[in-house]
Order: structure tokens, then C-alpha cells, then sequence
């Protein structure tokens, strides 16, 4: 039975059941919520400011029937900043998560701690973390990042619900924001990736095969005709490529979060479908072989200081023998298209969209493709299949629009 009372009030005669207090004075009630059961003391729940009795009254009814019913929870005063810091050491120590995913989180908690930090979890409201929402688009944030932060914070709420810190999540309902498109920007088919016209990269290659080292050719050449990414490229080992059967085994990835070569990580690929076998064509396995030849006369070079650790494309200055990083290749991007005489702006994933738009052109399935490149769904490697096979599209058309002749 809940217990009403009403504080402070000097006015006589009191108050009615539904009449407010001509003082001021608030009602409030306590009710038993259950035994603690490290003091086997019973647990109550206090909760004031209601106007009239019968409002405190309703109140006190509904924690009574949600206790009955086993759906109470008693929410804490923990602040965002402590849980969030708490969740994250619990998703670390899952062992279901890369260390890579694990930074992502953070950083994204860290993005949302400048809106949260200090206000108690049950505090945060639905339009609290609506409003984060749309300030983070309000501020040019992209749709991959906001989306990256909302999944982070519905991890974090419904952590906190199953741990009935709190009764319900706020990020319920809610909604990332996104930039609508212009007339001028669909009708420019702005949105599209830049890659590289068959053309393009015959060019490309021709005019950088002289001028840069085999290594950076080969790590080019080898980008190109695989798809493969970036990071599964810089720990690809020797043992990888089987030359005889002309495959590359896809099985790991580099991670450096701090872009210090001798402190690499080997990491399972982005996902499940990332593990892989792709064929490769002499051309590939014959820059391959070139690499591995000179590779043997810079071992030679460096023997005192060569650390061998099997990998196919190797730091070449203060660390020789460990994996080249990945901003390593992506900051000699800009040079390398200076020398080609190509007006783009590329990046070491450009390779990777080319190998895309030029299968398609070869008119290999869209299935095809996403399992060589590693994908059980993309939606850029989708919307560059779609863009390339649209003569595809027109021919069907017009090779029904003749057999329908007549009518």
C-alpha cells in the first residue's frame, strides 16, 4: 500500500483529493518495491511533486501494478560518461569484436559524450537523442557517421535496459537524418565513386610502370586487377599465392591504429564472406614474380637489419621486413596521379571500384563480383554495377519493344 503525503502545507482547511494546494506544497508518495537482498532490508521508491493527492495516487498505483507484474525497474543515477566507459570495457572483453571495432566505439562515444556526458541515463530522453541526431547532420556530419553513432548508442540504452538501469531506451524510434538530393545533383549523377574507364587504367599503368618503384607498381597493378582492400593487400604473404593453381588466399587484414609499423596487428578480414580464395591471371602472377625477384636482391641489401616475416609488400626504409602501411600507399596516391596525367582525385579504393565497373562491363554478375571482392552486400559496389550495365538495361528494351513490332 503506498503511502501519500503532503509536506509543508500551512493551509487550513487542506486540500481536497483533486484540489491543488493554495501554498504551494507538493504531494508525494512511497511505496515497497521489494527486499534488498544484500541487507535483507525491504527496498522503497519515493517519488514527489505531484499537485493533487488523486495525481500521486495514480502514480503510486502504476509502480505498484508494474511491481506485481515483474516489469519494474528502479533506475539509477548513473551518467552516461560512467556507463558508456563500463559497456565498452564489457564489449572489448565479448571476444566476439576486433580491436579495430572496439576504436570505432569509441571514437562514436566519445562523439556523443559532448551531448550526454554528465546527465543521468534515465534522464536522456527520446527527444534528447533525437535532437543529438539531427544536430550531428546540422553540423555536415555524413550518414555513415551518424549512422555509426546511433548504432553505438542503441548498443549502449539497451545495455542499460537489460541491466534495468533504466526502464526503456531513448533511441527508440528514432531517425537518421539524410541530405536530400537536389534535382541538379540526381540529374548530374553526383553520388556515383570515381573509378578508372578501361582506358583510363591501361594509361594509368603504362605511364607509372617507369616511373615508380616495382613494388609501388606492383602494389597498383595488383589492386587493380583484384579488388582486393587495401589493408588484406598490405599482409598478403608469399605463402598466399599459389602460383601453380594461380590463386591469392584472402585471410587477414592489417590493423594500425597508430600508423607504427613494427606495432602491426593481423586481424580476420572486414566479414565472414571476406575469407577468400580469388583467381588471378598470369599477368598478376608474372608482376608477382618480377616483385619477388628484386624483393630477394633488397633482402640482400638490408640483411642485417631485415626482419623476414613472409610478406609480399614490405617497408622499405627504417623497418625492412614488416608490413607497408596502407597510408603509406595512400599518401603517394596524389604523386602517383600527377605522373599519369589524370585529372581525378584517387585513392588506393578507386583501384578497388575500377576492378568493379570493369567486370560488369565484362558482364559478370553482380553475385559474381561481391564474392570475389569479399562482399555478401555492398551498396557502392550495387550502384556502380547498376551505372556500368545500363546499355545492358536500354538493349533488353529495345530487344523487346522489336519483338513486340507491329502492334
Amino acid at each position: 500500500m503506498a503511502y501519500i503525503r503532503l509536506r509543508g502545507c500551512k493551509c487550513k482547511p487542506k486540500p481536497t483529493v483533486k484540489s491543488k494546494c493554495k501554498c504551494g506544497a507538493k504531494y508525494s508518495f512511497t511505496v515497497d518495491v521489494g527486499i534488498d537482498p544484500q541487507t535483507g532490508k525491504r527496498k522503497q521508491k519515493t517519488v514527489s511533486g505531484f499537485a493533487t493527492k488523486k495525481e500521486a495516487e495514480n502514480a503510486a498505483r502504476i509502480v505498484e501494478y508494474e511491481y506485481s507484474q515483474g516489469t519494474y525497474v528502479h533506475e539509477k543515477d548513473v551518467t552516461f560518461k560512467d556507463f558508456s566507459t563500463e559497456w565498452l570495457k564489457m564489449y572489448a572483453a565479448s571476444g566476439k569484436v576486433k580491436e579495430s571495432s572496439v576504436d570505432v566505439r569509441r571514437v562514436c562515444i566519445n562523439r556523443i559524450m559532448k551531448y550526454f556526458a554528465y546527465i543521468p541515463l534515465r534522464d536522456i530522453t527520446r527527444k534528447n537523442y533525437q535532437d543529438m541526431l539531427f544536430d550531428l547532420h546540422s553540423h555536415g556530419y555524413s550518414k555513415e557517421t551518424i549512422m555509426a553513432s546511433h548504432a553505438t548508442g542503441k548498443l549502449i540504452f539497451n545495455k542499460a535496459v537489460e541491466l534495468e538501469i533504466i526502464k526503456s531506451s531513448p533511441t527508440r524510434y528514432s531517425i537518421v537524418p539524410v541530405k536530400r538530393k537536389t534535382v541538379e545533383e540526381l540529374e548530374s549523377g553526383d553520388g556515383l565513386p570515381v573509378y578508372l574507364e578501361k582506358e583510363q587504367l591501361k594509361e594509368y599503368l603504362r605511364k607509372l610502370k617507369s616511373k615508380i618503384t616495382r613494388q609501388e607498381y606492383a602494389q597498383l597493378f595488383v589492386l587493380a586487377y583484384t579488388g582486393m582492400r587495401i589493408g588484406e593487400l598490405c599482409v598478403l604473404k608469399w605463402s598466399d599465392v599459389n602460383f601453380d593453381e594461380g590463386t591469392i588466399s584472402i585471410t587477414k587484414t592489417l590493423y594500425n591504429v597508430n600508423n607504427n609499423t613494427r606495432n602491426f596487428k593481423l586481424q580476420t578480414p572486414k566479414t565472414s564472406g571476406s575469407q577468400r580464395v580469388i583467381t588471378v591471371t598470369q599477368k598478376v602472377l608474372k608482376v608477382l614474380k618480377d616483385l619477388r625477384t628484386e624483393q630477394k636482391k633488397f633482402k640482400m641489401s638490408r640483411m642485417k637489419e631485415y626482419v623476414e616475416h613472409d610478406f609480399i609488400f614490405v617497408n622499405r626504409s627504417k623497418h625492412p621486413g614488416y608490413p607497408e602501411l596502407q597510408k603509406t600507399l595512400g599518401d603517394k596516391m596524389p604523386r602517383f596521379t600527377k605522373i599519369s596525367g589524370l585529372n581525378l582525385k584517387l585513392t588506393p579504393h578507386t583501384l578497388r571500384h575500377t576492378h568493379v565497373s570493369l567486370l560488369a562491363e565484362a558482364k559478370v554478375s553482380l553475385e559474381a563480383i561481391m564474392e570475389r571482392l569479399g562482399h555478401q552486400d555492398d551498396k557502392i559496389t550495387r550502384i556502380i554495377y547498376m551505372h556500368i550495365t545500363k546499355s545492358t538495361k536500354y538493349e533488353a528494351a529495345k530487344k523487346f519493344d522489336e519483338l513486340m513490332d507491329g502492334i
